[in-house]
Formats: structure tokens, C-alpha cells, sequence
């Protein structure tokens, strides 16, 4: 299981307990809290897209040594 946050806080590993295997924030940077509403859906765009990503060359990766 995967979260997705806008920021991650002090004490985000708790989530593990809970069967979230990975957190990520969905923030490039910090930035004034109306900047950061109005471009919420493309950071969650950009975001999602780099975990699908991330997963997909988790996919193609030969975990066999001796392949």
C-alpha cells in the first residue's frame, strides 16, 4: 500500500504499523500555503506519475542472482 500526502510530519513511520508500505509528499518544494492549493492537482499528477514509474522499474528488476 502506498499514501500519498501533501506533507510528511514528524512521526510518518507510525503509518507502517497500519500497512502503508510507502509514503511520499506530493510538494517539489515549500511555498506559501495559496500557492500550494491552487497547484495541488498537478503536484498530484506529477507525483503519482513518478511512483508509477518507480514501480514499474521495481518490475523490470531481476531479483534472481543468478539470472
Amino acid at each position: 500500500m502506498i499514501g500519498i500526502a501533501g506533507v510528511l510530519g514528524d512521526g510518518v513511520e507510525v503509518v507502517h504499523q497500519y500497512g502503508i508500505d510507502a509514503v511520499f509528499s506530493i510538494l517539489p518544494r515549500l511555498a506559501p500555503l495559496a500557492e500550494v492549493l491552487a497547484s495541488g492537482e498537478t503536484n498530484l499528477f506529477n507525483s503519482a506519475r513518478n511512483i508509477a514509474c518507480a514501480i514499474k522499474i521495481g518490475q523490470g528488476i531481476k531479483t534472481d542472482p543468478y539470472l
